[in-house]
């Protein structure tokens, strides 16, 4: 249940009408995109309501159809002329030209060719009585490009499907904005890991200095201790020669004690005799 109210939630946040009013605006895919995004809009969603706008102006376009055009005359027929010079200014930079529902791509690549003098002369007269007197504007009676169409519907050889101008655009702007979040997403990857790897390199050379100071103390205690062995070194052998020369001198010296020693005793004896 919760998926599906977060769902539901999503889709009531779809901004079609956003679309729809940038567009009229005469902002651009990307440009669209761009300002969605830093509205806080998914790409899933802006590409969404990027469709249900599509779907909304086909709707309209198709409002436009052979009855609509008998029953409004003039202005319906000056609306068919500005989707017919469309694909020219499309040549120049400006907005491609909208397709109409059951348009096929053909059909829209045709409109965007150069038109000859003789079919451009053949739309002047047309531009010029369009607002004086009501036309019968069905698709059949129609016939800028030439006078070898049959009626109904404009049909054209089918050579297979086709991208528009205005598909290629599209299609290059949604390419590039996932491209640009895709790269976005790498660049935030790779900032960090280089944090890591930074944070890493502290810590190492922090460990380093650690090392180091710890080498230096045991280099201070092994000379201390080397230096202190040294002096019980050098007493031990001072002790060892004091000893030698009081043996030495013992040596001298026990003897001549030894006798007196001797001659005390003897002394003592005589004087105990008497």
């Amino acid at each position: 249940m919760a998926n599906e109210e977060q769902q539901v939630m999503r889709e009531s946040r779809i901004p079609t009408d956003k679309v729809l009013e940038m567009r009229s605006q005469g902002l651009s895919n990307n440009q669209i995109i761009q300002t969605l995004q830093r509205s806080g809009y998914d790409l899933t969603v802006i590409f969404n309501a990027m469709n249900q706008a599509d779907i909304k102006s086909g709707i309209d376009y198709g409002n436009l159809g052979p009855s609509g055009f008998n029953q409004q005359g003039g202005s319906k027929m000056d609306e068919q002329e500005q989707y017919q010079q469309e694909p020219m200014q499309d040549e120049e930079g400006l907005p491609d030209a909208p397709m109409f529902p059951g348009q096929s791509n053909n059909q829209m690549d045709f409109g965007a060719m150069p038109q000859s003098p003789s079919s451009a002369g053949m739309e002047q007269p047309m531009d010029m009585n369009a607002g004086a007197q009501p036309m019968d504007m069905g698709m059949g009676s129609v016939q800028p490009m030439g006078a070898g169409l049959p009626s109904g519907p404009a049909q054209f050889p089918s050579q297979g499907p086709m991208p528009s101008g205005y598909e290629t655009q599209r299609i290059e702007e949604l390419a590039e904005a996932i491209i640009d979040e895709k790269w976005n997403e790498i660049v935030r990857s790779i900032n960090k890991i280089i944090d890591w790897k930074e944070r890493v390199e502290a810590r190492v050379n922090k460990m380093d200095q650690q090392m180091e100071e710890m080498q230096k103390n045991f280099d201070r205690l092994h000379k201390g201790i080397i230096s202190k062995i040294g002096d019980y070194d050098q007493n031990i052998q001072q002790v060892g020669a004091e000893i030698k020369a009081m043996e030495k001198v013992f040596q001298k010296v026990l003897p001549t004690l030894t006798e007196n020693v001797s001659e005390l005793s003897r002394l003592t004896d005589r004087i105990k005799k008497k």
